[in-house]
């Protein structure tokens, strides 16, 4: 990729001729491996997030189905109960069961 144009002729020249020079370290490889298990190491343990995944649904599940358990045996109770009343009393309505009777009707 060429540098844009500046406006120092010589300062095109010198860039257009311009090489790096460095060559990498003898240990420049030893380096790079090492810092590349570093990051296997660093994967390894994140790897291990995973094994909670599961744990965490599951807890998730059994929250659920005890939520809903509780649900369910509330409205069993509200039934029973309300069936409970009705048996000792037949006029006793349930909640939202309104009856109305025309008394000018005979």
């Amino acid at each position: 990729m060429q540098p844009p144009p500046s406006d120092d002729p010589r300062l095109d020249h010198l860039l257009d001729q311009w090489q790096p020079g460095l060559a990498p370290s003898p240990e420049f490889h030893r380096h790079v491996w090492a810092r590349v298990r570093a990051t296997n190491t660093s994967l390894a343990r994140i790897l291990r997030f995973p094994l909670t995944l599961p744990l965490a649904a599951c807890l998730a599940l059994a929250l659920g189905a005890a939520t809903a358990f509780q649900l369910q045996q509330r409205r069993t109770n509200e039934r029973m109960a309300l069936a409970y009343a009705q048996s000792i009393d037949p006029f006793h309505q349930s909640p939202g069961e309104f009856h109305h009777h025309d008394h000018t009707r005979q």
